[in-house]
């Protein structure tokens, strides 16, 4: 049975990995066709297209991050702290940075603020503890 366990989570593992390149691929063939868009009409850019391109950056360093808690887990069968709160920091960052500000209250922004700080300040804890 046991060998049975090891199989499914070696072929989870594999089709996760495989999930998240697909991902990543989409992320950055969006973001070149971004770029490339944004280029041709360089003097008509809108701060939208600016907020996609950076969001469109982050989702691909996120899929990144995770991709590497992946690999790290596979390798080493532990689940690395610092590499999940740095994906999760990537992932809120990219929230913030394409989060209309008009349409929310203040008390949501806050929160963005905290939870961002929150996120940092364990890596900064992981990262000093690993030292």
């Amino acid at each position: 049975m046991h060998k049975i366990i090891e199989k499914f989570e070696e072929s989870s593992i594999y089709i996760l990995i495989f999930a998240i390149c697909i991902a990543i691929t989409l992320s950055l063939v969006g973001l070149l066709k971004e770029i490339v868009f944004a280029t041709l009409n360089i003097f008509q850019l809108e701060m939208q297209s600016y907020f996609n391109i950076f969001g469109m950056a982050l989702l691909a360093l996120v899929g990144f991050e995770l991709l590497e808690t992946i690999h790290a887990y596979h390798d080493d069968h532990k689940i690395r702290l610092n590499v999940v709160l740095a994906a999760a920091a990537i992932a809120v960052a990219r929230k913030v940075i394409i989060l209309d500000i008009s349409e929310i209250d203040g008390i949501k922004v806050i929160a963005l603020a905290f939870l961002l700080a929150s996120l940092l300040g364990g890596i900064y804890i992981s990262e000093k503890k690993t030292k």
